[in-house]
């Protein structure tokens, strides 16, 4: 059996900001390059964790996925950003 993880960069570096006098919302900070690479860190990390244990482990990158956060019912505006998500594949071991 196997199982898969995702390491997604705007869980690593998106983060809303308050709202400036006067403004309904808030907007968004997010460090693209910084947060690409701390999710592909990540990644390795928990490959190279997983290999240490003697699984069998496959890396991946899914390119150009559009994300969005806020939106309908959230309070927020919605934004939508292009990101890489990385993935990895464990081989489970009965």
């Amino acid at each position: 059996m196997t199982r898969q993880e995702k390491f997604n960069p705007i869980d690593f570096g998106f983060r809303w900001t308050e709202p400036a006098a006067g403004e309904e919302f808030g907007w968004y900070e997010f460090g693209h390059v910084a947060a690409s690479t701390a999710a592909k860190k990540a990644r390795d990390d928990r490959a190279r964790q997983l290999r240490k244990q003697g699984r069998s482990v496959r890396r991946w990158t899914q390119k150009n996925n559009l994300m969005t956060r806020g939106g309908i019912g959230t309070g927020r505006p919605e934004i939508s950003l292009v990101v890489p998500v990385y993935y990895l594949e464990v081989q489970q071991q009965d």
